[in-house]
């Protein structure tokens, strides 16, 4: 219940921020007439109702990229951290130290 009451306020409020931006975007310069304003309510209309797939799709896909060093030293010190443990476990052969 509380999940649908945040869901239509959401969308609602999405709708009426964007319908006037998009009105004004379609329009460019010259005067919005009442088809111009239906359109952009509409439009706004069902981008608010697709508002929490974005935000979902957001919060999921967001993440910082890494950058070449960050992943270059993450590899040498796993390639490290396992030259350690076959040292301690007597396997894995030299690599070449010896």
């Amino acid at each position: 219940m509380i999940g649908t009451a945040v869901y239509l306020v959401g969308t609602v409020l999405a709708a009426r921020w964007l319908a006037p931006r998009i009105t004004d975007h379609m329009t460019f310069s010259r005067p919005a007439d009442r088809a111009d304003v239906a359109a952009g309510r509409a439009l706004a209309l069902l981008i608010g109702l697709l508002w929490p797939f974005v935000l979902i799709g957001v919060l999921v896909m967001w993440r910082t990229p890494e950058s070449h060093e960050q992943i270059k030293r993450e590899r040498d010190d796993a390639q490290k951290r396992i030259q350690e443990l076959e040292r301690e476990l007597g396997i894995g052969g030299d690599h070449g130290q010896g």
